[in-house]
């Protein structure tokens, strides 16, 4: 009301519009800045703490057991690869900290046996 009380020229309705639009471009972008920080600072946030934080809790049997299980039972190739690679860097991480290797064979097969629901084929695959 004010702006058409001191301008007769803004009394029709593409001015209103036009201010419509301004209004919905500025939430837009807005709405696109906050997402941009949101992501890039979180992504930044994630990779800091990552670096931070070298000493990280090692992987226990059940964690490479269940690797183990995702990659024979996934169909997905990509997941079957990087569950084995990453089985891997858990199972040599474990290595370190064990000096007779047959107790950690022994705990693997045990934890492999008590999986119900996998055939022989893929336990032998897991074992693999």
């Amino acid at each position: 009301l004010k702006a058409t009380n001191r301008d007769a020229d803004r009394c029709d309705l593409s001015y209103f519009f036009g201010i419509l639009k301004n209004i919905q471009q500025q939430r837009d972008d807005d709405a696109i800045r906050e997402y941009c920080r949101n992501r890039y600072n979180y992504l930044q946030m994630l990779d800091m703490q990552r670096k931070n934080d070298p000493e990280q809790q090692p992987a226990s049997i059940d964690d490479i057991i269940s690797m183990l299980e995702k990659a024979v039972s996934k169909k997905s190739q990509i997941v079957k690869e990087l569950s084995i690679r990453k089985a891997r860097e858990w199972t040599v991480e474990l290595m370190k900290n064990y000096s007779y290797m047959g107790s950690l064979k022994k705990k693997l097969s045990d934890a492999l046996g008590k999986l119900n629901h996998l055939n022989l084929e893929q336990k032998q695959k897991a074992w693999s």
